[in-house]
């Protein structure tokens, strides 16, 4: 599909494709994708040992309660799983240049390890998980007397990425990263604070 736009400036034209998806998501993509490796190669060297860790631990965790009848347990370390996932996520969307919707995978993930602390502390709720009854979101209270930051953290991220803030009223910055580009760097050390707590 091709066709133009002529509003005000007569010799404006955009083009449309029937392949615009997938361009952002392959070569787009690739190219953000580049940018962001040539400037974080510290940064994600130590992203990577702390997710390295999560991970480990996470397989470990899993592989003993396949091990034993502790169904609690096997829940909780399926959630965990689900988790890091939502770390993964986050991370490949930050790298091929989205700025914003990598928050609504760090607060997803977030909102899994609160269960998990939920689950562990109020045990009787299990039920409740398994048949779809529990309502996650009011879970965080577990989070915060376990990890007090995530409280503050995850009233944010849902106040201005889930729902939408501030951080929607700005176009987002183009595909290719700067050194200079805060965005980068703040979503980065985002990333980097989840995988800490995981």
């Amino acid at each position: 599909m091709t066709g133009s736009s002529t509003a005000r400036d007569r010799s404006r034209k955009v083009v449309f494709s029937d392949s615009m998806l997938m361009n952002r998501v392959t070569r787009e993509a690739q190219v953000a994708a580049e940018s962001f490796d040539a400037l974080s190669v510290e940064a994600v060297g130590h992203l990577e040992e702390m997710y390295t860790r999560a991970a480990g631990l996470v397989c470990l965790g899993f592989g003993d309660v396949n091990l034993s009848d502790d169904e609690l347990r096997h829940v909780c370390a399926i959630v965990l799983t689900n988790a890091l996932k939502s770390l993964t996520g986050s991370f490949a969307l930050l790298r091929t240049g989205w700025r914003l919707q990598p928050y609504q995978c760090l607060r997803n993930g977030m909102e899994a390890i609160s269960v998990v602390l939920h689950l562990l502390q109020t045990p009787a709720d299990l039920v409740k998980i398994k048949a779809g009854e529990l309502e996650s979101q009011k879970t965080i209270r577990a989070a915060k007397n376990a990890i007090p930051p995530i409280g503050k953290l995850y009233g944010s991220l849902s106040q201005e990425f889930v729902h939408i803030g501030k951080p929607f009223l700005h176009v987002q910055q183009g595909n290719i990263y700067s050194a200079s580009e805060w965005e980068m760097w703040q979503c980065l050390a985002g990333i980097a604070g989840f995988a800490h707590m995981v």
